[in-house]
């Protein structure tokens, strides 16, 4: 998925308009902007928790670009972040305006939601190929999304490149 930074001037509540850097995953309708942590943020980990984040981090936001609209989950590394996205684009037309969107039959479930979020924050890259999967064992050796780049590691290994 390729990203382009764009600064965009999304609506608030007081009626101002802000302007947002956005890193927009481009031709999804999604993006995602960062700031600093030190408030409150839900936590999909432990079931939609509020929880009180702690200073000095960097806090990823999921937007909807139509809408301007957050998701109400964060995360706490932009490699997390992406992956999320990448699990919930494929999901729904997410350049819709908010009032169609949330009427698709794809539209996630407030617990798809959530789980999308737990596979991100447990996803890792494979060493082969860089696709972002679920491991399903933690270690020090590297890790594969399959058997077949499991085999190419060991071909590479064998031949002195890795």
């Amino acid at each position: 998925m390729n990203y382009v930074e764009h600064t965009f001037g999304f609506p608030f509540t007081d009626g101002s308009t802000r302007e947002v850097a956005v890193m927009v995953a481009e031709g999804t309708g999604l993006g995602y902007s960062s700031q600093p942590s030190g408030g409150m943020c839900l936590w999909a980990i432990h079931s939609w928790t509020i929880v009180r984040e702690p200073e000095g981090l960097t806090r990823y936001i999921l937007i909807h670009l139509a809408s301007g609209s957050n998701f109400p989950l964060c995360l706490y590394s932009e490699q997390h972040m992406r992956a999320w996205l990448e699990l919930i684009a494929p999901l729904a037309d997410w350049t819709l305006p908010i009032e169609r969107l949330v009427k698709q039959p794809g539209y996630p479930t407030r617990e798809e939601l959530c789980e999308l979020h737990r596979q991100a924050v447990g996803s890792v890259l494979c060493a082969v190929c860089g696709k972002l999967f679920l491991p399903r064992t933690s270690g020090c050796k590297p890790l594969y999304c399959s058997a077949a780049c499991k085999q190419v590691a060991y071909r590479l290994r064998k031949g002195g490149v890795l």
